[in-house]
């Protein structure tokens, strides 16, 4: 019985939920999580500006992934495109800012199965889901400005 629940749960709404969820997880973890020995052997091998980018643009991807998984759960296949990106970036600074192997691997396995689910999302932007999306890029632009300007203080 509760099999047969679940199995009518469509699986967008469920890629969408771990989206949402992923986002503010990577929006959390670039504001909470500090790993000062992981972080001291970066510090000698990168650059200060690829380290303190990499926060930023977890914020970014984590942002981006929280405001489209809406349309994710709207089956919207550019939001579809724009969460690989992002998945894809978060995936890369998570491991940037800190070696943190457990929030990329999260991220590479959300990934996976929105690769997996592909075919999922058909629906084409209609014209306010356009209107809908740069205003989403612009919050999180500005979110992302925002947290770079108080966030690393």
């Amino acid at each position: 019985m509760v099999s047969s629940r679940f199995s009518s749960f469509p699986k967008h709404y469920l890629a969408a939920i771990l989206v949402g969820l992923l986002g503010t997880g990577n929006i959390l973890s670039a504001w909470l999580v500090y790993h000062p020995t992981r972080l001291f052997w970066l510090k000698h091998h990168l650059p200060w500006a690829v380290l303190r980018g990499s926060w930023l643009g977890n914020v970014f991807a984590g942002s981006a992934e929280l405001f489209l998984s809406w349309s994710l759960g709207r089956r919207k296949a550019q939001a579809w495109r724009i969460v690989v990106l992002m998945l894809l970036v978060s995936t890369a600074t998570s491991l940037l800012r800190g070696l943190n192997y457990g929030q990329a691997v999260v991220n590479f396995s959300i990934l996976v199965i929105l690769l997996a689910l592909r075919t999922e999302f058909t629906a084409a932007s209609d014209p306010p889901s356009v209107r809908h999306g740069l205003v989403t890029l612009a919050g999180t632009m500005l979110f992302a400005y925002l947290y770079g300007l108080f966030g690393f203080y």
